[in-house]
């Protein structure tokens, strides 16, 4: 599903394509778009693309390539030739094709397009190519498929259940932590939840000592030299 969320995203958003892998729980694709931004208003437009891309029933086609033949085929994209260019010589490179779009990829691939019934777009994000930060800034796109389309209702549901356990939200309702920007990220306790905290802490205390070990308490705030190589 990575290759048509990519084929999607080089319609609508006109850029050059980097790297689209999967994950453990879904996949995401990696684009150059000159500056312009990906928002969450643009999933809709995202997830109905794929979805017309997988309903035209494509084959997912394996090419094998010759070093020379990819460099000619990916000419008008940069990255895909840095990508091709640091293979070693006599490499036979696999692509995949499906319709007009083709991409680099070691495959497998399922075999065909409407296989996939139902995608969601999940979230948006920022990297840089290569994970350096003196590279170009690439928009990440992350998506997850199913082969059913209840299994992405059930999916929904999941995600429902978990964003009202969402510990950020637990914290403000119950009263037990806040923020402030004069500590960026960092927890201030409220009543509640030192008492939470304090209880934690007696337990693990009472735990250690069960188990022979004593504490320590190190400084929060070093000289930089701690950190030089």
């Amino acid at each position: 599903t990575a290759h048509m969320l990519g084929e999607a995203m080089e319609y609508k958003f006109k850029g050059e394509l980097c790297i689209g892998p999967p994950l453990e729980d879904g996949f995401y694709y990696d684009m150059h778009t000159g500056g312009v931004s990906v928002t969450e208003a643009d999933f809709k437009d995202l997830e109905a693309r794929v979805d017309k891309i997988a309903k035209s029933k494509r084959t997912f086609q394996r090419m094998e390539l010759t070093k020379r033949e990819a460099r000619e085929m990916f000419g008008y994209n940069r990255f895909k030739l840095e990508l091709i260019n640091k293979m070693p010589e006599g490499t036979t490179i696999t692509a995949y094709r499906d319709g007009p779009f083709i991409d680099l990829c070691r495959g497998p691939h399922v075999p065909e397009s409407h296989r996939v019934k139902a995608m969601m777009v999940t979230k948006i994000g920022q990297a840089y190519w290569l994970g350096k930060a003196d590279n170009p800034s690439l928009q990440r796109v992350y998506g997850i498929s199913f082969p059913d389309a209840k299994l992405l209702k059930e999916h929904k549901h999941l995600i429902a259940e978990a964003a009202k356990r969402d510990h950020r939200l637990i914290g403000k309702n119950q009263d037990l932590f806040m923020f402030h920007g004069l500590s960026p990220g960092s927890a201030f306790f409220l009543p509640h939840g030192m008492r939470i905290y304090n209880t934690l802490q007696s337990f693990l205390r009472d735990e250690y000592w069960k188990r022979g070990y004593e504490e320590v308490n190190s400084p929060n705030i070093y000289d930089f030299a701690l950190w030089e190589t």
